[in-house]
C-alpha cells in the first residue's frame, strides 16, 4: 500500500466533520482542578466590553498554563495511577473585574440579579488572597498581582459548548473557562 496522497482527490473529497469534532475535543482540557504552572500574563480591556458594557481598564485579563495533577480522589476514580501524576495540562485565561455587572438570562436579556462571571470571580480572587496570605488585601493591585504571581493558584476548568445528553447539537466553537479560583487545601 502506498503512502502517497493524490493532492487532487484529498482537496476535492468531502471534508470528515467527526475527524473535525474528535480534533476539537481532542483540544480542549478535560473538566477538573489545576494549578497554576509558573506566572501568569495580566492585560486589561481596551475598549468599552460588548457584553457587559464595563469601560476600559475595568476587566483584568489573566492568561496563563495551568496542570491537574492527581489526589487521591482521582485515583480513587481511575484517573490516574498514582497521587501527584500529571493528569492534563494546558493555557487558559479569565477575566476579573472588580465592577459589579449583573448576569442575563441567556437569550431574553433580562437581569438576573446576580454578579456575572467576571465579578464572582473577583469575589474569589479576593477570598484565595485571604486564605493564602492570611490577610484582606489593601487594594485591587494587590489582589491582580497575586492573581498573576501566586504559585499556587488553583483553579476548576469546565469545557462549553460541546455535545452533552441534555446538549447534543450545541451552538458555537467548544472550549475552556475558568468557573472559579481557590487555594488548593493539599
Amino acid at each position: 500500500m502506498s503512502d502517497d496522497v493524490n493532492m487532487d482527490e484529498m482537496w476535492s473529497g468531502e471534508v470528515d466533520q467527526d475527524e473535525l469534532t474528535k480534533g476539537q475535543a481532542d483540544l480542549l482540557m478535560p473538566k477538573g482542578s489545576y494549578q497554576a504552572v509558573g506566572p501568569r500574563t495580566l492585560t486589561f480591556n481596551e475598549d468599552t466590553d460588548k457584553f457587559s458594557g464595563r469601560p476600559p481598564g475595568s476587566i483584568a485579563r489573566i492568561f496563563g498554563e495551568f496542570c491537574w495533577k492527581a489526589r487521591e480522589k482521582d485515583v480513587a476514580a481511575g484517573l490516574a495511577k498514582e497521587v501527584g501524576q500529571e493528569i492534563a495540562r494546558g493555557r487558559v485565561g479569565f477575566s476579573v473585574s472588580p465592577k459589579r455587572v449583573n448576569s442575563k438570562e441567556r437569550g431574553t436579556d433580562k437581569d438576573t440579579g446576580k454578579p456575572d462571571r467576571a465579578f464572582r470571580l473577583w469575589m474569589q480572587a479576593n477570598t484565595a488572597y485571604k486564605q493564602a496570605y492570611q490577610q484582606v488585601p489593601s487594594s485591587g493591585a494587590e489582589v491582580l498581582a497575586f492573581l498573576r504571581d501566586y504559585p499556587d493558584l488553583g483553579v476548576f476548568i469546565t469545557q462549553y459548548n460541546v455535545p452533552t445528553e441534555r446538549d447534543p447539537e450545541p451552538e458555537g466553537e467548544p472550549g475552556n473557562s475558568v468557573s472559579s479560583i481557590y487555594i488548593p487545601k493539599e
